[in-house]
């Protein structure tokens, strides 16, 4: 059984380069870190135009492992994710997480 962590973020449209980038060489690199595997990172290309929806999935070992890193704020002292958060808090204007289980689909 797989669990998946699923970020819908809406982000400002004329700062998706620099949101990407930080995404590419700081968070990716931590997820993988954690344990987490990238199934991809998605942007909604119908619809309102402001904000951009960009949508990150990530296969995770199970919802209770996300939940002990998310509120042991450990990973808040990394550096690459101060250097995340230092660009993501000027252009994301809100983000949603959750949890989600496969239930049929192909297996790795």
């Amino acid at each position: 059984m797989s669990y998946f962590q699923e970020l819908t973020i809406e982000v400002d449209p004329c700062r998706l380069n620099d949101f990407f980038e930080v995404q590419e060489k700081y968070l990716i690199p931590l997820h993988k870190s954690l344990g987490n595997k990238l199934q991809g990172i998605y942007l909604e290309v119908c619809g309102a135009m402001k904000p951009a929806i960009v949508t990150d999935v990530w296969e995770i070992e199970s919802i209770e492992a996300a939940v002990k890193i998310m509120e042991s704020g450990d990973f808040a002292t990394d550096e690459r994710w101060l250097r995340y958060a230092a660009v993501a808090k000027e252009v994301i204007y809100s983000e949603k997480t959750r949890f989600i289980k496969r239930i049929f689909g192909p297996e790795d």
